[in-house]
């Protein structure tokens, strides 16, 4: 699942405001990253989507620009296993219902995703989640953010939608679409139904009517 962790601002500051420190990030023992694994020294924030459970400690060292003096910390990361398929920053709790044959339109809400970083270039898309197609009669408009569509077929759907920064560091959300099949109208059946009976029976009477006296 996809990592993100910023350092505090005042993890390391420097007494005389001299200078921005330059930060650097790297194992316990001086090598670089693992391949997974990024650093922004600017937004001191690491990301990355680990390919299995590990433990590791990370070195975050300040160096002063004009001095050269530096001063470095130490935590540890453990990756544990993911017992879930699917990882998202706020989860969509209102899941959709529509009939067979009415039109269906859903609207993201704009804090489905929240950045902490800026980024100009970020998308939003959205595919068939565990592996299988979106429904055909569902479109996805991402300058919106809008889902329309005709449902037509009955059944119930899982869509994922795909957050990708400008880095492209992904995130991920889901949503349940149920079609329901529409129910039966009883009622207005027996409504036809009692009033052709009434019908018939007026005819009847009158028949019987008309036959006696004339």
């Amino acid at each position: 699942m996809p990592f993100y962790f910023v350092a505090a601002n005042d993890v390391f500051y420097d007494a005389h405001k001299e200078k921005p420190l330059v930060l650097f990030a790297s194992t316990e023992e001086d090598a670089i990253l693992p391949a997974w694994l990024n650093f922004n020294p600017v937004s001191r924030g690491f990301y990355g989507t680990a390919p299995s459970p590990q433990t590791f400690k990370i070195q975050l060292r300040a160096l002063h620009e004009y001095s050269h003096t530096s001063l470095s910390g130490e935590f540890r990361l453990t990756v544990v296993p993911n017992g879930t398929p699917k990882t998202n920053l706020q989860w969509l709790s209102d899941d959709q219902t529509v009939y067979v044959g009415d039109w269906f339109e859903h609207t993201l809400s704009i804090r489905l995703f929240r950045d902490y970083e800026a980024n100009i270039n970020d998308t939003i898309t959205m595919m068939g989640a565990y592996g299988k197609e979106k429904p055909e009669w569902l479109s996805y408009n991402p300058d919106n953010r809008t889902l329309t569509g005709f449902a037509n077929e009955s059944g119930s759907y899982r869509v994922d939608f795909i957050y990708q920064d400008d880095v492209g560091a992904r995130t991920y959300s889901n949503m349940r679409i149920t079609v329901l099949p529409r129910p039966t109208t009883f009622a207005s059946d027996s409504k036809l139904l009692i009033s052709q009976y009434l019908a018939l029976a007026w005819f009847i009477a009158m028949f019987i009517y008309v036959a006696y006296f004339f």
